[in-house]
């Protein structure tokens, strides 16, 4: 999986336009909001798209105000 990693991160940066939804969003951090429950938050490596943002969705929803 690295060489998919590299290649999209490659792609990424000549300009290539990556979007997602839900998880497809939160993956395009460096460090990705992965679970949580009870005040505890996990986290993982995401693909690295946008270096200096981490991402979470559905927070408001599904009551993750504590993630933030």
């Amino acid at each position: 999986m690295p060489g998919v990693q590299q290649a999209l991160l490659d792609a990424n940066r000549a300009g290539t336009v990556m979007s997602g939804s839900s998880a497809g969003a939160a993956v395009m951090s460096k460090l990705m909001i992965s679970g949580g429950s009870n005040g505890n938050v996990y986290t993982r490596e995401g693909l690295g798209f946008l270096p200096s943002l981490v991402l979470d969705q559905h927070v408001r929803q599904r009551g993750r105000e504590y993630r933030l």
